[in-house]
């Protein structure tokens, strides 16, 4: 019987990259070899395509900041926060350029519940991490049955104890989210959007941590918003690990955001947003 080899190299030549995949012998060894063919050039183009796509998108990018390593605890730094940024142990946490996307993202949250502009929500809706309280805003806008939110900061408690002056059904809960959601019961939305730390290239995969958790804590048709970090599409990756959890996803690009000179998280004038239904 024949030895079951596979090619060593598959390549692929873009506009302005060429992707080449070294395989070792046993590569994709349960399948056939023309299947192996097909589904690995599958890949390459999509490969191919996202690197010449990089050309366009980074030629838009707006000078940034290099963000050096976290120092301290969330739950312990002091937080500086104004009308125009929340910066905790020099990182730039929350800027007021995401207003307009934190609202788009609140609005395809809602929308996903069928909540039309103008109308009274009447959701339960959990929000992880408070921030400058621009989504909290956008949120409260739409008149939930309540509103909760999780954060461990005190600087940034603080500033949610004048927040919440004359607003009816909200509470803050010090912490945290994984220590402190599992006391709590299913909501009709969740809002993700605490301080996460990464520079790999792989922001959203802190996210994906939080995917099981909230499918656990949402009602049946219940949706989930979050900051992807993607730029102008949802990424196969990604995807994956949103189908593991969710049974449908809709996804839509938020253009024209304008995050200042130095920013240390974000670039572009774009970003893909999600919303997510269980």
């Amino acid at each position: 019987m024949m030895e079951n080899r596979r090619t060593k190299k598959y390549s692929r030549d873009g506009e302005h990259a060429t992707i080449v995949v070294e395989a070792e012998e046993s590569y994709l060894s349960d399948a056939q070899d023309f299947q192996v063919k097909l589904a690995t050039n599958r890949a390459l183009i999509e490969a191919a395509a996202n690197f010449d796509e990089l050309k366009d998108l980074v030629s838009r990018f707006r000078r940034g900041s290099f963000r050096h390593d976290f120092e301290g605890e969330l739950n312990e730094v002091s937080a500086k926060l104004d009308s125009d940024e929340l910066i905790m142990s020099g990182h730039q946490v929350m800027q007021a350029w995401e207003r307009e996307l934190m609202n788009r993202m609140v609005r395809l949250m809602l929308e996903e519940q069928r909540v039309l502009p103008g109308e009274t929500a009447g959701l339960n809706v959990l929000e992880v991490g408070f921030g400058m309280g621009i989504s909290a805003t956008e949120i409260m806008r739409h008149s939930p049955a309540s509103y909760t939110v999780l954060e461990p900061n005190p600087d940034v408690i603080e500033s949610w104890d004048k927040w919440k002056d004359g607003r009816e059904n909200v509470r803050l809960i010090q912490g945290y989210w994984q220590d402190v959601i599992s006391d709590l019961g299913e909501f009709d939305a969740i809002f993700y959007d605490p301080y996460v730390y990464f520079d790999e290239g792989r922001e959203y995969e802190p996210m994906i941590e939080f995917f099981p958790v909230a499918a656990q804590h949402l009602k049946p048709g219940g949706s989930l918003v979050y900051f992807t970090c993607e730029i102008d599409s949802v990424g196969r990756p990604h995807q994956r690990e949103l189908f593991k959890y969710f049974r449908r996803f809709s996804s839509e690009v938020v253009e024209g955001l304008v995050p200042p000179e130095g920013c240390q998280y974000w670039w572009s004038d774009r970003m893909a947003i999600v919303s997510a239904l269980k």
